[in-house]
């Protein structure tokens, strides 16, 4: 099985499925974005701002908004995502709002559903506030149109930075495994 074809649905559920499962969505991104302006200091990153941008980029995900994804996306932000497919490790780079977009719009087409099984998702703040670090574990398993299914698994880092005054994400390290799963006997 050609799995290549698949990475850009992988790489994307990477980086646009830092979520947080048991948080509720309290707000569409717009409004997310008000709120953020409200409890996020304008100098300095928070644990919270942080949280609240990676909860309105899994929101966007889930309707599959390519810009409500791109604006916690940092113009000039870079990705490395390293993925191990049965036949070899592949490794793509991802530069500027652009190529993301891209990313996310292939991504959507191919995608039909995702299922998380596993996630932990730890946030660390630098001593002046001026960056942050989200470290995302995620277990997954996902189907394209097309009815194949996968297993996934990955260990992300997203780095944000102050961009117009809100937490954004300004590069990020995406490595993982992708897997088909067997299709099931019938009985």
């Amino acid at each position: 099985m050609n799995y290549k074809q698949w990475i850009p649905g992988f790489v994307a559920i990477c980086l646009i499925y830092p979520c947080l499962k048991n948080l509720p969505v309290v707000a569409t991104p717009k409004e997310m974005l008000m709120v953020q302006a409200t409890t996020q200091n304008a100098t300095q990153l928070t644990e919270e701002g942080i949280r609240q941008a990676i909860e309105a980029m899994r929101a966007a995900r889930d309707k599959k908004d390519v810009s409500g994804v791109l604006q916690y996306i940092a113009p000039f932000a870079h990705s490395e995502i390293t993925v191990e497919l049965p036949d070899g490790i592949l490794t793509l780079n991802v530069d500027g709002q652009e190529e993301h977009r891209k990313l996310l719009e292939e991504t959507f087409a191919k995608i039909k559903e995702r299922k998380t099984t596993h996630e932990q998702v730890d946030i660390r703040l630098s001593a002046d506030g001026q960056m942050g670090i989200a470290v995302i574990t995620q277990e997954r398993e996902f189907a394209t149109h097309d009815g194949k299914q996968f297993f996934a698994e990955n260990s992300d880092i997203l780095r944000f930075g102050l961009v117009d005054n809100r937490p954004a994400v300004v590069s990020a390290t995406l490595k993982g495994w992708l897997a088909e799963r067997p299709p099931e006997s019938s009985k």
